[in-house]
């Protein structure tokens, strides 16, 4: 299993400086976390807590970090972070292990459940495949997919043939993702009440060579896709079900 971080060590992701993360910022949001509103065990090994519910607008934005899971005792954590993409909020949390089948479908129901209409952008790189086509297989189609490039929509339109996007949030650009992430945190465009996420945040280290912690990467994704898709969302940006011929747009919500 390919770890989640660059094996390269000339790669600029290794060369970010700890002085860049905000840890004034992480301690402001500690003295000032709210309690969750809801919290307890999804499915065995899996935990979730909410500290809001469905948007108003019912726009919301999840970042998932697969793993091959298992049992308490082995595998990897998997985490699922919610936003609200508006206010900057982080509003629910799903972390655990257990099967990777079971957590996706897990998150899936929990999602469409709390937060119908979220758009779910799971990390493709390594296990994320798998989690990815358990996701479509579960009938859930608001998936974060790429944005096609320029190039790809003319060749589309020269071709007159379909053009699918690819599903899943890539995280091979790990300092643009983790600028996004600490730049929110530090001019207060996005607030966390999670004290696991804020201890994560607090010990992690992009300049050590070890994976970044789960809640971390998670919503680091759902950051990520918040600045990549802009914060003036609109309900009807809704994804296109799976399946569905795209030729010539660049939208996908």
């Amino acid at each position: 299993f390919q770890q989640e971080h660059p094996e390269d060590e000339v790669t600029p992701w290794q060369q970010v400086s700890a002085a860049t993360l905000p840890r004034q910022a992480i301690l402001r949001l500690t003295e000032g976390i709210l309690p969750p509103i809801e919290e307890g065990q999804l499915i065995p090994g899996v935990y979730y807590r909410i500290w809001r519910r469905q948007p108003s607008g019912g726009i919301s934005i999840a970042g998932m970090d697969p793993a091959r899971g298992g049992a308490a005792s082995i595998g990897d954590p998997m985490a699922v972070e919610v936003i609200d993409p508006r206010a900057g909020l982080h509003v629910a949390e799903l972390y655990g292990k257990a099967n990777i089948a079971l957590f996706t479908r897990a998150a899936c129901e929990f999602l469409q459940a709390n937060y119908r209409g979220c758009l779910l952008a799971i990390e493709r790189n390594g296990i994320g495949q798998t989690s990815i086509e358990i996701a479509k297989a579960e009938g859930y189609t608001q998936l974060y997919t790429k944005p096609l490039t320029d190039m790809q929509i003319r060749r589309a339109q020269a071709s007159q043939l379909p053009m699918y996007p690819e599903a899943g949030w890539d995280t091979t650009d790990k300092e643009k993702m983790h600028t996004r992430l600490w730049t929110g945190l530090n001019d207060g465009t996005l607030i966390t009440n999670s004290a696991e996420m804020l201890q994560d945040l607090q010990e992690y280290d992009p300049n050590k060579k070890d994976h970044t912690p789960d809640r971390v990467m998670a919503l680091m994704i759902a950051q990520s896709v918040r600045i990549e898709r802009g914060l003036s969302m609109t309900p009807d940006m809704q994804a296109a079900p799976s399946g569905v011929e795209t030729v010539v747009t660049n939208q996908y919500w």
